[in-house]
């Protein structure tokens, strides 16, 4: 079955399925939330009003109590998914647009992720920033942010091509930058730091190929490569074998 779903007046930026799957929330370039009927289509909930931005990023509270929204006004709203009030906020720090805004699985803490090229960890109650500054690292917008299922760390995507792994208490980078995001993956090229060619990757295992820092968060059921046979350089030659070679009579 095929729904859709009309009321906005703009662009429809972030939509997210509530925890039970009966529901669906929309942000969109006319600054409004809406919450919907996943099977009918019917508008539930909304508009909720307050951003004077757009609305980049909504998602479900665990429960499916809540909604948290992140806007290009530079704020967080955490709103009533029923009624539409607003629980808390605005969260106010960031410098530039809020892409990406989550809870956490506990529900008592949200990440943002700004294109002032931060990550921030908020108390979902008071909007209190609970670190003492902002996890930095990232050199482009942060455009994506999540927490891991055990509430311990946070995950960033980033215009600057890469993913960084963090620790949600200390700020401490745990994993990354991973940057398997570049133009060598599609030629199936891994390259060097400086950018020279290392070793290249047959096609079909191009996909399911990540190198052994990435195993952090996709765990061990993806293609590994075993070099410890692996030759390069001047050692190239001894890829060729003589056997079966025959001379070539001028």
């Amino acid at each position: 079955m095929e729904l859709t779903l009309t009321g906005h007046t703009g662009g429809v930026r972030s939509v997210a399925f509530s925890p039970d799957g009966g529901r669906v929330v929309s942000g969109s370039y006319d600054q409004t939330i809406r919450i919907w009927n996943a099977h009918t289509g019917e508008l539930v909930s909304g508009p909720f009003q307050g951003h004077t931005g757009w609305v980049n990023s909504v998602a479900f509270s665990p429960n499916g109590e809540k909604v948290v929204s992140g806007s290009y006004d530079q704020t967080i709203r955490i709103w009533n998914a029923h009624t539409g009030e607003l629980v808390s906020g605005p969260f106010q720090g960031h410098t530039g647009s809020v892409n990406s805004a989550a809870f956490s699985p506990d529900g008592e803490r949200v990440v943002s992720g700004s294109s002032d090229q931060t990550i921030r960890i908020w108390n979902a109650h008071t909007g209190e920033l609970l670190m003492s500054g902002p996890f930095q690292g990232h050199t482009g917008w942060v455009n994506s942010v999540a927490f891991f299922p055990d509430g311990e760390r946070v995950v960033s995507g980033s215009s600057d091509h890469t993913i960084r792994i963090w620790n949600a208490h200390t700020e401490e980078l745990v994993s990354g930058p991973l940057q398997s995001h570049t133009d060598s993956r599609n030629t199936g090229w891994i390259l060097g730091p400086k950018k020279e060619l290392i070793l290249w990757i047959p096609p079909p295992y191009r996909d399911r190929l990540w190198l052994p820092c990435y195993l952090t968060v996709i765990g061990l059921d993806m293609v590994k490569l075993d070099l410890s046979e692996f030759v390069h350089g001047p050692f190239w030659t001894e890829c060729w074998k003589t056997d079966n070679v025959f001379p070539i009579l001028v």
